[in-house]
């Protein structure tokens, strides 16, 4: 190997039986342990595995001289003294790994701990990620990516957040990708229940956030104070249990959404998982201003009911008024497959588009098609 090697992406798969199982775990943790001096001007190394890989095989990570990107798979979870070794790597800019912190609450990783990364993504327990937070000093952050696996033991879900701004530099921090992939005692009432301590972090840019076991509550206020707090944030909530239209929901308003397009005019993106169409604006009033607003990608997964193609009509009449610049070839590709009345209110809007430009009766003629 090389000593001039910059990028390694290491991979193990065993495919045989447990022994052979075993027997890859020792040899692939005694590769690891010994790359340092293999290959020490490493800048990115990327380690896969789908077996488990012993901790100590990284004990000598620290020798390595220039490496500014770090990788470990779900099978490699860090424990308190793997990461101090690592926060002592003054060279690392970019970690993405799994920890687990059992046993403290209290990691000890010296003072001002990765205050150098600028990309941190971090899987584990809400518990773990809260201690490992509250133990650094994240002043060079600007991406965070947080995948949170069990829920909180006895803090509030929002106190992870207001542990990440307390411990990070505002200003700098601008893309939240946020991911709750356990199963939740009780439903968010709102995502200010979950999500207020961000409104901190003035510069944010991309806000994802991911339910993947729950539909979560939105509200035209929670839009309204994201849009407040962040003017020039992508929005982009989704939830992966494929279940829509639950009565106990409150989901966002299209008032809510032209809230947020006047309070953000760069907004590019706008991922929501349903609409309630219960209350259209009405146009003639000014409560739907030809903003020519630029947003390019916008995706609702389901329309609540009221379902009728008069809903669709007019709710595609509020988003073309407001919304002129959408991408609705890429929009109608992406919506096959979720819940009910996007795709009409897109087909509705394209008409409109094409009505413009060959004249009014082409929209009439497709508009009574769908009666």
């Amino acid at each position: 190997m090389s000593p001039a090697l910059r990028t390694f992406d290491l991979g193990f798969t065993v495919l045989g039986a447990e022994e052979d199982r075993l027997r890859s775990s020792h040899v692939a943790s005694s590769f690891l342990q010994n790359l340092p001096l293999l290959a020490p001007n490493l800048e990115a190394l990327v380690v896969r595995g789908d077996f488990n890989i012993y901790l100590r095989s990284l004990q000598s990570i620290d020798h390595f001289t220039r490496l500014e990107r770090l990788s470990t798979p779900p099978t490699l979870a860090l424990d308190e003294h793997t990461l101090r070794v690592l926060s002592s790597i003054a060279t690392l800019h970019d970690l993405s790994c799994w920890i687990d912190l059992s046993g403290t609450s209290a990691p000890a990783f010296g003072q001002d701990a990765f205050h150098q990364l600028t990309s941190l993504a971090i899987r584990g327990a809400s518990d773990h990620i809260f201690a490992f937070m509250r133990a650094c000093q994240l002043s060079s952050l600007g991406h965070i990516d947080l995948r949170i696996t069990q829920p909180p033991s006895s803090r509030h879900p929002r106190d992870l957040f207001a542990a990440l701004c307390q411990h990070c530099e505002p200003p700098l921090l601008t893309a939240l990708d946020i991911t709750f992939s356990h199963d939740f005692v009780s439903r968010p009432n709102s995502l200010m229940e979950y999500f207020e301590p961000l409104l901190a972090l003035p510069h944010t840019t991309s806000f994802h956030v991911v339910f993947s076991s729950i539909e979560p509550s939105i509200r035209d206020d929670d839009l309204s104070r994201f849009g407040a707090a962040w003017p020039l944030a992508r929005f982009h909530v989704e939830h992966r249990t494929r279940q829509y239209a639950q009565r106990h929901l409150v989901r966002p308003t299209l008032s809510g959404i032209i809230t947020l397009a006047r309070l953000c005019p760069f907004l590019t993106t706008l991922y929501i998982p349903e609409l309630d169409p219960r209350a259209i604006p009405n146009a003639s009033t000014g409560a739907v201003p030809a903003l020519g607003h630029g947003l390019r990608v916008a995706s609702i997964m389901n329309i609540f009911s009221p379902l009728s193609m008069e809903v669709y009509l007019e709710v595609a009449g509020v988003l073309d008024r407001v919304f002129p610049a959408l991408d609705l070839d890429a929009a109608l590709k992406e919506c096959m497959g979720w819940g009910k009345g996007w795709g009409e209110v897109l087909s509705f809007l394209k008409a409109m588009r094409v009505g413009r430009v060959n004249g009014g009766a082409y929209a009439d003629l497709l508009r009574e098609g769908w009666r």
